[in-house]
């Protein structure tokens, strides 16, 4: 059984804070080097095969809607995640209700 080199703390709320906020701010680094990776593929494929910019423009396509799919992804969860921390009711309903 191996121990964990820097153990976390149970209540670390302001850990919490900016761990999510490290995260959003990775999204734009996944966002541009999915791009620019599938984009050099499409280039070197393209040298390979003495196409005019085919394969670049295809991969760039390819990269950017991963990159896009991966963005939305991964708001939609750190989302979730932080309404469920912070007691946030997913219902409409349960909203309005309160307000009666």
């Amino acid at each position: 059984m191996s121990l964990p080199l820097f153990p976390r703390k149970k209540n670390s709320g302001e850990n919490d804070g900016m761990r999510t906020a490290m995260q959003y701010a990775s999204l734009g680094t996944q966002l541009a080097a999915a791009v620019v990776g599938f984009g050099l593929v499409g280039y070197w494929l393209d040298s390979i095969f003495k196409t005019n910019e085919r394969y670049t423009t295809i991969f760039l396509f390819l990269g950017a809607a991963g990159g896009l799919y991966s963005f939305i992804r991964t708001v939609i969860a750190l989302g979730k995640k932080s309404d469920q921390s912070d007691g946030v009711a997913d219902d409409a309903s349960k909203v309005t209700e309160g307000k009666k």
